[in-house]
């Protein structure tokens, strides 16, 4: 299952969310992956900041969610307090 969120703006990025198998985060961490969360306390762990943990056991099967965008310009900012972390793309100024 997949879901695109496609703003107005005709040279905004587009954003995709997947949910994926997998055993190993960096196998999904491709260079248009923003975000990477992993579901429950078996979650594996990984030192890329675009990887995040989340402590809600889940239903069924164990996915990922996956958060990718198709953008040139595209910064990805992760704020880190505590428990929660809080992703958000910005897009990046062409340079003069």
């Amino acid at each position: 299952m997949s879901a695109a969120i496609r703003p107005d703006t005709p040279d905004a990025p587009a954003l995709a969310v997947d949910y994926v198998h997998g055993a190993d985060p960096a196998a999904l961490l491709t260079e248009d992956t923003l975000a990477l969360f992993g579901f429950g306390d078996d979650a594996p762990h990984s030192d890329d900041p675009r990887y995040l943990r989340v402590p809600l056991q889940p239903y069924g099967e164990t996915r990922f969610e996956r958060w990718r965008a198709r953008a040139r310009r595209v910064a990805l900012h992760v704020v880190r307090k505590s428990c929660l972390a809080m992703p958000w793309m910005q897009r990046r100024s062409n340079p003069r």
